[in-house]
């Protein structure tokens, strides 16, 4: 990760004068900005860990298959978890039916 870019307040003509409270008031946003970042990437992490741990792989995606929540599929190489318990059909085929989006959710690619 980069180091944060802070750029140096400064008072009266002179640029080389920074005020203490304003310098002090850059680091702490960027450095804040950047603990912001750092946990939402743990958050991503914890959570994508927590999903692989709960799905149950059934293989590809078959028409009238019996899906509860947790369940993940491949279609075309892509996986998908199910959140909505439901008999597959048609429209809910995942990434291809008109209401997918109400039972599956994109996991991304599977090779």
């Amino acid at each position: 990760m980069p180091a944060p870019t802070v750029s140096i307040p400064v008072t009266g003509t002179d640029p080389k004068t920074a005020t203490t409270e304003g310098l002090e008031a850059q680091i702490n946003a960027a450095f804040s900005t950047q603990q912001d970042e750092i946990d939402a990437k743990a958050v991503d992490a914890a959570t994508t860990a927590s999903l692989a741990d709960r799905l149950k792989w059934r293989g590809a995606w078959i028409d009238q298959g019996s899906y509860v929540v947790n369940d993940a599929v491949t279609v075309s190489g892509t996986g998908y978890a199910c959140y909505v318990t439901h008999i597959a059909g048609p429209a809910t085929e995942p990434g291809v039916g008109a209401s997918w989006e109400d039972r599956w959710r994109a996991l991304g690619p599977t090779a």
